[in-house]
């Protein structure tokens, strides 16, 4: 600690050191919650990360892609978006050239979770992950690779990649179950799973399907239930039931990392993003006035017209200036022909995006037969519609607050945890508040469910959450929805 006198310049840089150490919630030390070690252990848990939450590197050289802020790689247009890589690394954008989503592959592949997020090297960070694990660990479980669940450990951490189909990420859950039951010698060992955020869409799929894509199939098979067979409990933390707004302003305006930012022109080639788009009357998007638009955002129609996302005229003209790069010589052939791929690319997203809500409904409807568990958090006000706004260079979708006409106003917020409403995570049966306003705990679609002050990204961390977490899963079976506050 420098003392009181110090200079100024090494005083500014010990008060920013302290803010951000006070702003990680990550090092405040973990909850002890004290459970008998055979009771925690009864049963391998999983834990299914939300988007961004797993590390991807280049197959080929380890080279990581995603997962250190300080080592963050492509994050704005790679040349391989017009271009197929030859000899380069690969970005974070997938190849869009099929509408098949699962023959659109890159050399990336997941590694491990995000167990934390580093601010200074050595300095300051936020445990993201970690701090679950580290809670596990103290009530008895053996976290490690999912590879050695039921072998050396039976806390195992699913990486995956949060770019592709959730289906698909479906299936590879399934087969990590298998492994694991088969490690066990227990093919009908049943494990329990906690997710967060996209990776509870994830669980919900598997458990309704097992490793089945029906989202080709016309029409829609009820539920087979097989994941339900080999689940016994699954917790869902902040999970965008009915979708969230941030899914849309992904596409539309790309997101920031820090001071970097990862374009549009690559998220657009990510079909878990379409996934997470909102369905229904939870999301609105509205018109100048406050009223409803009443569009469809799983129309590509809608997209085109109003010039959402990679439709709209920076991204056009910033996919134009790369086709002219690259292609002096017929850059206008060559981005006729790239820009039909991209029409039936987002075509396919949302469509298929729009079947898989269809398939998860019966979730809240006609649940399976597994004890289910939500802890979320009301707390946070959380945007709930985008205004659109026609100007005389085209429409234009605003998030947040507006500026246009020589006035600023906020647009609507609702319940939440900043990314997902409260009214998301209950499949739209967030009602009940307490006396002082709080929301009291209470049940949606029959589950029980639980709310804590935190933000979304944050609730793996939170010491309230990690409580009901090891608690809920030490409970004896038949005990009824009631864990210790």
């Amino acid at each position: 600690m420098a003392p009181a006198g110090g200079p100024p310049r090494q005083t500014a840089v010990l008060t920013l050191v302290v803010v951000l150490l006070a702003a990680c919630t990550g090092l405040r030390p973990a909850p002890l919650v004290s459970v008998p070690p055979a009771t925690a252990a009864a049963h391998p848990v999983v834990i299914i990360p939300g988007i961004l939450g797993s590390k991807l590197e280049d197959s080929r050289n380890g080279r990581i892609v995603w997962g250190k802020i300080f080592d963050l790689r492509a994050l704005t247009v790679h040349q391989s978006l017009v271009q197929p890589s030859t000899g380069g690394f690969d970005g974070l954008e997938l190849p869009f050239e099929s509408t098949n989503f699962r023959t659109d592959t890159d050399h990336l592949v997941p590694t491990t979770i995000m167990d934390s997020f580093t601010i200074i090297p050595h300095i300051a960070e936020v445990k993201v992950y970690r701090r679950l694990l580290e809670a596990l660990a103290v009530c008895g479980y053996r976290p490690g690779p999912i590879q050695s669940c039921g072998l050396h450990a039976n806390a195992a951490v699913f990486a995956y990649d949060w770019r592709r189909d959730l289906v698909e990420t479906a299936q590879k859950l399934a087969a990590r179950i298998r492994e694991i039951q088969a490690n066990t010698g227990d093919p009908r060992m049943k494990v329990d799973i906690v997710a967060h955020s996209m990776g509870g869409l994830v669980a919900e799929y598997y458990l309704l399907y097992g490793d089945e894509d029906v989202l080709d199939r016309d029409p829609l098979p009820p539920p087979s239930y097989a994941g339900a067979a080999n689940v016994r409990r699954l917790i869902l933390l902040g999970t965008p039931n009915e979708g969230s707004l941030e899914a849309l302003r992904y596409l539309h305006e790309g997101y920031r990392v820090g001071f970097r930012r990862v374009s549009n022109l690559v998220t657009f080639t990510m079909p878990a993003i379409y996934e997470l788009l909102p369905a229904g009357a939870t999301v609105r998007l509205v018109d100048p006035n406050g009223r409803s638009a009443g569009l469809d955002l799983f129309d590509l129609e809608t997209w085109q017209r109003y010039g959402l996302g990679v439709f709209s005229r920076p991204s056009r003209r910033g996919f134009l200036h790369e086709c002219k790069l690259l292609f002096p010589a017929n850059w206008q052939a060559r981005s006729e022909e790239i820009s039909s791929q991209i029409v039936r690319f987002v075509a396919a997203a949302l469509k298929r995006a729009q079947r898989l809500q269809y398939a998860l409904a019966p979730f809240a409807t006609a649940p399976p037969p597994v004890e289910v568990y939500l802890i979320g958090s009301a707390s946070r006000a959380t945007l709930d519609a985008a205004e659109l706004r026609a100007t005389p260079h085209g429409w234009r979708l605003a998030f947040g607050s507006t500026s246009w006409g020589g006035g600023r106003r906020a647009l609507p917020a609702a319940p939440g945890d900043g990314t997902v409403t409260a009214a998301s995570f209950t499949w739209g049966e967030f009602t009940r508040t307490g006396p002082d306003g709080a929301p009291a705990s209470g049940t949606a679609a029959g589950f029980p469910v639980d709310w804590v002050d935190e933000e979304h990204a944050r609730l793996p961390a939170n010491n309230a959450v990690l409580a009901r977490i090891v608690a809920f899963l030490a409970r004896p079976s038949g005990a009824g929805p009631t864990v210790p506050r």
